[in-house]
């Protein structure tokens, strides 16, 4: 048995669900909506960038000062000779993100076995 919903009572409820579900996010979503009509999409965006500068400043030169004093005065940074024989010394230029440089190494390299074990698995 087959029920039939008339198309006029269909999108009422669809609408009424939407609603239901997103609950006051819709509001909010109007209003932003409303404001990128207002102001246009390039001044919206640079409201939040520019929002978002100004929140995360503090906590940015806090973590910055941080960085810094793990790091010594001095930088080691090697010449284009050896640079050409070794480039893996570059890896020694600022020492406090060298452990950074070498995990984010590894993990890409994982990612990308891992991937390349799933598409020979596939096959």
């Amino acid at each position: 048995m087959k029920i039939e919903i008339p198309e006029k009572y269909l999108k009422p409820t669809v609408v009424a669900l939407v609603v239901l579900l997103a609950g006051p996010e819709i509001l909010a979503a109007s209003e932003m909506l409303a404001l990128v009509e207002l102001i246009g999409a390039a001044n919206f965006i640079l409201l939040y960038v520019y929002g978002f500068r100004s929140i995360a400043a503090q906590p940015a030169a806090r973590t910055l000062k941080f960085v810094r004093r793990l790091e010594p005065i001095w930088i080691f940074i090697p010449s284009w000779r050896v640079t050409k024989q070794m480039p893996g010394m570059l890896m020694h230029a600022i020492p406090a993100h060298s452990l950074a440089l070498v995990s984010v190494i590894l993990m890409s390299g994982s990612v990308a076995w891992h991937g390349i074990q799933l598409l020979q698995a596939a096959r």
